[in-house]
């Protein structure tokens, strides 16, 4: 399954509609229609971490790469880390002494705007090397790295660079 088959399934059986969830992503209903199509699917990748954040309940392998079910099971852990740590800490602050006061509610207000820093960073790296593997496969699919194609018949150059991977004589 492309991926914007798998988009237009969260639109429908997760998000409600195309409409929803475009809206979710801040984007028009006619941009969004037009990028569920597989000559535009190339601009929803970077909108992955966005319908990720929004719909928790969706395997981020089955996303980017199609592997195993859309949504994951009700036992399973599909909250983010950084949060999953830092509850704890908030719920102890919250159950000292009834009501938190003035400094407890800033400590919170101030952990949770580190913890918001570190998530957006965190999924602008991750749109970041999705893009990048893009780019890549792009590169190996038009036959850039001097690999074989299937049903080619060319031979990979033995020894040919590809870019981002050392080559032997450099490893340490």
């Amino acid at each position: 399954m492309k991926l914007f088959e798998r988009v237009k399934q969260v639109a429908s059986k997760v998000a409600g509609s195309q409409k929803s969830l475009g809206e979710t992503l801040g984007l028009s209903g006619r941009t969004f229609e037009g990028y569920l199509t597989e000559s535009r699917q190339d601009n929803l990748w970077p909108l992955l971490p966005q319908i990720l954040a929004a719909y928790p309940q969706i395997r981020r392998d089955w996303l980017y790469f199609g592997e195993g079910e859309m949504l994951a099971d009700a036992g399973s852990d599909v909250s983010v880390p950084p949060l999953r740590t830092a509850l704890p800490p908030m719920k102890a602050a919250l159950a000292r002494e009834g009501e938190p006061g003035k400094g407890d509610m800033e400590t919170l207000r101030d952990e949770n705007n580190s913890l918001k820093d570190k998530l957006i960073k965190a999924l602008e790296e991750n749109t970041r090397l999705h893009e990048r593997i893009h780019r890549l496969s792009l590169q190996a699919e038009a036959g850039q790295w001097g690999f074989k194609k299937k049903g080619s018949g060319q031979a990979a150059t033995p020894g040919a660079a590809v870019p981002g991977v050392p080559s032997s004589g450099t490893r340490g």
